[in-house]
């Protein structure tokens, strides 16, 4: 026992000279001998010295008897303490340099390796491309899933905002992006902003305003949809409206019919009403209102409660009604074969069109009070086939039978006349007086001229000629004859002449292909009216065009033009007569008669400055021609208007 004393006080000395860091490791584990460190204290007394139990076991705060000794205590007791006297300052005194931060560390060979599953993983996919079905493909970035060509979906896989800077903005336009649906149970959408801000989303009116090479920052970030708020349940008085035949501001001729509700059983010291022009209030004895109140004007719709306050109104209601038809009047010409004037009026809606043939077709009136008809022949309306029609819808028509039919012929005096037996006719801007409206003396000129001249007065009716070679004068002779009538049997050269013919001089062989121009004025076929000149009759090179002397035009602009007064010596017509040799590409076009080269017409008029070409028949509604024909020399042989082509279509009515 003394031994093993002994052999503990000198390894305990041996210990307070010695280092941690020299303390040898033990070859043996059952021969180790743990030395103990021994601190300074600042108290005289040292601490009794404890030992370091091996690098498997705890470390125990007083020596223990280790395992097999020389001279083992039979009772098991343990050894007492032993004190330990007190060293020297130098003995006592820790190292001069302290330990660092290294030398207290395990060494690096001692630390464990790292396991396998804390090696350094790829970052977690921001999207997903999706195929049609919606099956996701390449996932990635998304600045590089973006970069992709074409038209893509993408599911977006990342809650956290990405940022993309100068990205092409139009390229959004072609992307469709869907939250990722593993993010169950939540709703979600994408939002695609200038910012982290809702405000600056990036809508689709917004991408269609910038430039197609518009660059900014792009904001991609998962955003909650919030649950729509319960609607509160509905209490009190809510007012119904259900409209029926209501067209809103747009003129009708069928009233509307407005259908109330809201006030139950328990209410029934409330009421109805209508408020009219915000002003005037109708109270309803029902839940039914059916205004029958012409013109524009607004109503909306309340409840009263019972003490006559307003408890709920409706939106308002903009009403154009219109429950009266226009007014039609039709005035049959006493002065011009087969022609009437309509004349109508509308005082609320205002008339918008007019039909001839009882509804199948409509001619737009555009603002005008009165409307010219001539009729090609004899021609007879029954009632209710001329219809006229304002802009709610309202119908007027004919009550009676209009009858069209040519004017009784007066006898001219003859072929020459003095012009005193014929009446003179009123015209839209004044009385007949005007010297321009007077007669001709029908005395002709026997040679060819350039211009047309009558009693040796020259008038406004010329011939030129142009063509490659330029423009020239063109030479025609003038003659007299009378016209076929329908049912006569007495020879069309019997009776008073009551057409003008005007043959143009053929014209040499290299200007064949040139255009005859004819130029007249209205005055002019006025004046020959009067002078019982029915026709003015047109040939080119055995072609004739046919102009009926009392007028030949129609439509809205033209009734509007006479209506506002403007004479007819104002109209300035040009007739342009081309000669086409037959098989050429021209020709194929035109009609072809049997009888006479083919030939062209074209037809134009000038009024006010306003040129109107090229006129044709019902071509617009605006100006068109009527009673106008072109054939060929036989023209005048059958009844006007009656040549037996002209039944087959093959005429022209320019």
């Amino acid at each position: 026992m003394k031994r093993w004393i002994c052999l503990l006080l000198t390894a305990a000395l041996a210990g307070a000279t010695c280092s941690a860091e020299t303390v040898p490791q033990a070859a043996d584990a059952e021969d180790a001998i743990v030395a103990a460190e021994v601190a300074p204290q600042d108290d005289a007394t040292p601490e009794p010295v404890t030992m370091d139990a091996p690098a498997a076991q705890e470390p125990s705060p007083e020596v223990t008897q280790d395992a097999a000794t020389d001279d083992p205590d039979p009772e098991g007791t343990a050894a007492p303490d032993v004190p330990i006297e007190p060293q020297s300052p130098e003995e006592s005194q820790a190292p001069e340099e302290p330990q660092t931060s290294e030398e207290s560390q395990v060494p690096e060979e001692s630390q464990p390796p790292l396991a396998d599953d804390a090696a350094e993983q790829e970052p977690a996919p921001e999207g997903y491309l999706l195929d049609g079905s919606g099956a996701k493909l390449q996932g990635g970035a998304l600045e590089e899933l973006l970069q992709t060509p074409g038209a893509l979906r993408i599911c977006i896989s990342t809650r956290s905002a990405v940022h993309l800077a100068d990205f092409p903005l139009a390229r959004l336009m072609e992307i469709e992006f869907v939250p990722d649906p593993d993010f169950s149970g939540e709703r979600l959408r994408v939002l695609c902003a200038a910012s982290e801000r809702v405000e600056d989303e990036y809508t689709p009116e917004i991408l269609a305003a910038l430039p197609a090479d518009a660059v900014g920052d792009l904001y991609i970030r998962l955003l909650e949809i919030p649950d729509a708020p319960e609607e509160p349940p509905v209490t009190g008085l809510h007012l119904r409206v259900s409209p029926e035949d209501y067209r809103d501001d747009v003129w009708s001729c069928v009233p509307p019919t407005f259908t109330l509700g809201g006030i139950g059983a328990e209410d029934a010291d409330c009421a109805y009403a209508a408020i009219i022009l915000d002003e005037r209030i109708a109270v309803l004895s029902d839940s039914v209102y059916i205004p029958r109140e012409e013109g524009a004007y607004s109503v909306r719709f309340v409840i009263l409660d019972a003490m006559g306050d307003v408890a709920d109104r409706s939106e308002r209601y903009d009403l154009r009604l219109d429950y009266t038809p226009p007014e039609l009047g039709i005035e049959v010409s006493q002065e011009a074969d087969c022609t009437m004037a309509l004349h109508f009026s509308d005082a609320l809606s205002g008339v918008e069109a007019l039909s001839l043939d009882g509804g199948a077709s409509w001619i737009a009136l555009d603002g005008v009070e009165s409307y010219i008809y001539t009729a090609p022949q004899r021609q007879s309306f029954a009632p209710e086939t001329i219809l006229l029609r304002d802009a709610a819808g309202n119908l007027s028509s004919n009550a009676e039978e209009i009858l069209l039919d040519r004017i009784p012929q007066m006898s001219g005096g003859g072929g020459g006349g003095s012009g005193e037996a014929a009446p003179k006719k009123q015209h839209a801007s004044g009385d007949g007086s005007d010297e321009g409206y007077n007669v001709y003396e029908l005395a002709l000129p026997d040679a060819p001229a350039t211009a047309l001249t009558l009693g040796g007065e020259e008038v406004a009716l010329t011939l030129g000629v142009e063509g490659e070679g330029g423009d020239q004068a063109g030479f025609f002779t003038a003659s007299l004859l009378r016209w076929a009538r329908s049912g006569e049997e007495e020879s069309p050269d019997s009776g008073d002449p009551d057409t003008l013919l005007l043959a143009a001089e053929p014209l040499p062989a290299d200007d064949a292909g040139s255009e005859r121009v004819w130029r007249i004025n209205g005055a002019v076929l006025r004046k020959l009216y009067n002078s019982d000149i029915r026709y003015l009759l047109l040939e080119v090179d055995g072609a004739m065009l046919s102009l009926p002397t009392q007028g030949f035009l129609a439509g809205t602009r033209y009734a509007q033009l006479k209506m506002q007064g403007v004479s007819t010596a104002e109209f300035d017509y040009e007739i342009r007569m081309r000669t086409l040799s037959h098989g050429t590409a021209d020709a194929a076009q035109l009609p072809a008669f049997s009888r006479a080269p083919a030939c062209d017409a074209h037809l134009r008029v000038q009024v006010e400055g306003e040129e109107y070409a090229p006129l044709d028949r019902d071509a617009t509604p605006e100006m068109y021609l009527c009673d106008v024909y072109l054939g060929p020399e036989d023209l005048p042989d059958y009844p006007y208007g009656a040549y037996p082509a002209f039944a087959d279509g093959a005429e022209t009515e320019a």
